[in-house]
């Protein structure tokens, strides 16, 4: 049996491995180490081909779906729809069977008087003692003083808060995910940093190592090169740790258990443009979710207030109902008979100590509060976004500034690498400038992160986060 192994040149580890042994190939401790890091890089490749890649607007829409708190305020919805109905039925007759029987231990007796003399006058019993009646009855409401109208539109203005609600939380789980998934990013920029670190040091460390055998350098500055690369590779073990757990944090943020990693965020869609903040400003008034809530919660408390001022009109019922009884309109008769009643009913309250005045007394002051917190909000919205614009401004400064500088400092290590192969520079002059160079880099992966978070602030401000 043969197995054909493939050793990957661009592996870091491996190239690492094959400087540092130069008889690579006659050496079995050496070929078991590339054994091991060839295994590992197959195991990589294997790992995250299994992985699922997830941009952020598929993020954000398996959040809409999977999460718990969404079901349940789509289960609110629906149960306000429920509501509606309910409210709209009081618009329909009511229709009822009745049943009643009646025992009358005493009934009156009416006498009657015959004018011939000699002759007593009789007497005629004036109902029954067992009274039946069986009745369909159907009321139908007239005029409610426009009651039932308005509890429908309070109602229907309930709905829609709990459809804004529904939006609000769904903004605050876009903004979660969004700044866990640019976490997620940074991690990943910051290895690739360090991993070219890393590079730069084995590369340096191999130099010096070679000065060390040609009797040009000491064992210190070798020592000294091998710490920071180690130092390095710790901080890059830390990076890969952490970075596990923000996957973990991801996964439960969007309810679901495969693996899954974050595409990488490419320099195109960088693009430094913010426009002026009225123009968020007057996006944040028409789409702020919260806004809109608090104007439904205000429209609803009005209705509600009508609903109470309908107690000031008259209640007009009209009644219709058909017996079947013994005895029915004739109490003379112990039968049974057919017989039809229609009618009206009204009923106005003209005094009950001023309740329904207080009542509406109070659900003004309710509405001039919300009124006041809908003021309150709008200030802290234009607060938001005016501080998302300046840290973008500043974020904005920052990249094109640290640019200029990672350059700069490329360029400085260039320079005094070249130097000291010339004998012009030292060891330490080559790690401070490989360590300032990577500083930079991270630096400046940092502020193009900082980018994407404050553009994300900014469009929750606006009210326009997870749309296109």
């Amino acid at each position: 049996m043969h197995f054909l192994v493939h050793v990957n040149p661009h592996n870091a580890e491996v190239r690492q491995s094959m400087k540092y042994c130069p008889n690579f190939c006659r050496r079995p401790a050496a070929i078991g180490l590339l054994l091991f890091f060839t295994l590992l890089n197959v195991h990589s490749i294997f790992a995250q081909g299994a992985e699922k890649a997830v941009s952020l607007p598929a993020a954000w829409k398996i959040v809409r779906e999977k999460n718990y708190s969404v079901q349940e305020l789509q289960n609110r919805i629906q149960q306000a729809q429920q509501e509606i109905s309910i409210l709209k039925t009081q618009f329909l007759p009511v229709v009822a069977v009745r049943q009643l029987y009646n025992y009358v231990s005493k009934v009156a007796q009416v006498e009657v008087p015959i004018p011939l003399p000699g002759v007593n006058p009789f007497t005629i019993q004036a109902g029954v003692k067992n009274q039946y009646d069986m009745a369909i009855l159907i009321k139908q409401p007239v005029f409610t003083g426009f009651r039932t109208r308005n509890l429908v539109l309070a109602g229907t203005e309930q709905k829609r808060i709990w459809q804004l609600q529904k939006t609000i939380l769904l903004h605050k789980l876009y903004l979660q995910t969004g700044q866990l998934y640019y976490a997620i990013q940074l991690n990943v920029l910051e290895q690739r940093v360090l991993v070219q670190s890393i590079q730069r040091a084995g590369d340096q460390l191999e130099n010096v190592r070679n000065l060390f055998r040609a009797h040009q350098a000491i064992q210190f500055d070798t020592l000294e090169v091998a710490n920071r690369r180690l130092a390095i590779q710790n901080q890059l073990k830390k990076l890969k740790n952490f970075h596990q757990i923000l996957l973990g944090k991801f996964r439960f943020l969007l309810n679901i258990s495969e693996s899954i990693s974050s595409p990488d965020i490419t320099a195109n869609s960088l693009k430094l443009k913010v426009k002026s903040q009225a123009f968020y400003e007057q996006l944040a008034l028409k789409n702020r979710p919260e806004i809109q809530q608090l104007t439904g919660v205000q429209r609803a408390q009005s209705f509600r207030k009508k609903a109470i001022r309908s107690a000031f009109f008259p209640q007009i019922y009209a009644n219709a109902a058909y017996h079947y009884a013994r005895p029915g309109v004739n109490f003379f008769k112990n039968q049974w008979m057919k017989y039809a009643t229609i009618g009206v009913n009204a009923q106005w309250q003209l005094w009950n100590w001023g309740q329904t005045r207080h009542q509406m007394e109070k659900s003004e002051l309710e509405i001039q509060r919300i009124g006041l917190q809908r003021l309150q909000l709008q200030n802290q919205i234009r607060q938001e976004i005016v501080e998302a614009c300046q840290y973008l401004q500043n974020a904005k400064e920052q990249i094109l500034l640290q640019k200029k500088l990672v350059l700069q400092e490329r360029k400085r290590f260039n320079l005094i690498k070249n130097k000291y192969a010339q004998g012009l520079a030292t060891n330490t002059d080559v790690s401070s400038a490989e360590k300032a160079l990577t500083t930079a880099e991270l630096l400046l992966q940092k502020d193009k992160i900082d980018w994407f978070h404050y553009r994300l602030q900014l469009d929750y401000a606006a009210g326009v986060i997870g749309q296109k």
